[in-house]
Parts: C-alpha cells; structure tokens; sequence
C-alpha cells in the first residue's frame, strides 16, 4: 500500500509565487521517487498526495491544484507546462486520470 502525504499550503497572497515553485518541487521528488520505488519492485514504498488543503489564499491554490491533478495532471509534469499558473484556470477532461495516477506523473 503506498504511503499516504497531506500537504497544507499557508495563506498570504504575496508567498503564491513562492508556494507554486515549492509545490513543483514537491511533486518532482514524489514522482522521482515512485520511479525509484517501481525500478526496485517496492510498490509499498510508493507515495501519493492523499489531502492537499489549505488557508486563505493557500486554500484557493490548493482548490487549482487539485482540480488541474484530478482533471490533467500531465500539465504538471514539466516547469513549462504548468498551465494553473502561467495561463490561468481550464478545465480539461479529455486527459483525466485516477487518484493513483497523480503521483505516477
């Protein structure tokens, strides 16, 4: 079963752009480590983003992130392509993919 990770982003508008490299970084190391984690036939010791919440404007970069895991996760596979961030808010559900998916990005 793999392991479960609550991630919590604080309020203040002014830390978004900060919180937005940090949560990239985030998901980078949780993918390299299901790479590592599936290379070495460990599927316990996979990772996936069980709870994202947040507070104030913390809580609406968590509502974006959420919506753009759940309905294209892909989009947040590379710096580049972080569309929830350099293009705003769209919905797409012609790539849709499982909760499990998410952290296989």
């Amino acid at each position: 079963m793999a392991r479960k990770l609550a991630i919590t982003i604080s309020g203040a508008v002014s830390l978004g752009s900060y919180e937005a490299g940090v949560i990239f970084e985030i998901f980078d190391a949780i993918a390299q480590h299901n790479q590592w984690a599936e290379a070495n036939n460990q599927p316990n010791e996979r990772m996936e983003v069980d709870v994202l919440t947040g507070a104030s404007a913390g809580g609406m970069s968590a509502a974006v992130i959420a919506q753009r895991l759940l309905y294209d996760g892909a989009s947040m596979a590379g710096p580049t392509t972080i569309r929830f961030i350099t293009h705003g808010l769209r919905v797409s559900t012609s790539r849709g993919c499982s909760h499990g998916e998410v952290a296989r990005m």
